[in-house]
């Protein structure tokens, strides 16, 4: 059998839904959203500077990171940047379940990390 698209879903690990978020939540949803997407994104952050770099370490926080993130995040710009994320657990779920990323991959991701943060702020600020 070829099935492609049951072959990416299990390489992403995430439901379509959460992937291609569509939709904006009702405001009391939304709030909450906003308040876990910024508490996913500094926990992760904070994880990989404490030199946390296992992929059972990561992988629960990335993975809540880019749920809630799909679910309140729009414009072109937060698409390239959940792309970004997306890009790292799809990393993660490629790894056995007590790899380790080596530290130029921990730099990296904290990079990507933080500037995806700064956009998300930015976009919080400026009410987009």
């Amino acid at each position: 059998m070829d099935l492609p698209a049951a072959a990416h879903r299990l390489e992403v690990g995430v439901p379509a839904t959460v992937e291609h978020a569509h939709g904006a939540p009702p405001s009391n949803e939304h709030a909450r959203s906003v308040a876990e997407t910024t508490q996913n994104f500094i926990t992760l952050m904070d994880a990989l500077k404490l030199k946390m770099q296992a992929k059972y370490q990561l992988h629960p926080i990335l993975s809540d990171l880019l749920a809630s993130y799909s679910r309140v995040a729009r414009g072109p710009e937060a698409a390239a940047k959940r792309e970004r994320l997306l890009h790292w657990l799809i990393a993660l779920n490629k790894m056995g379940a007590g790899d380790e990323v080596d530290e130029v991959q921990a730099r990296e991701m904290l990079f990507d990390l933080e500037n995806a943060y700064s956009e998300w702020f930015r976009s919080l600020l400026h009410g987009n």
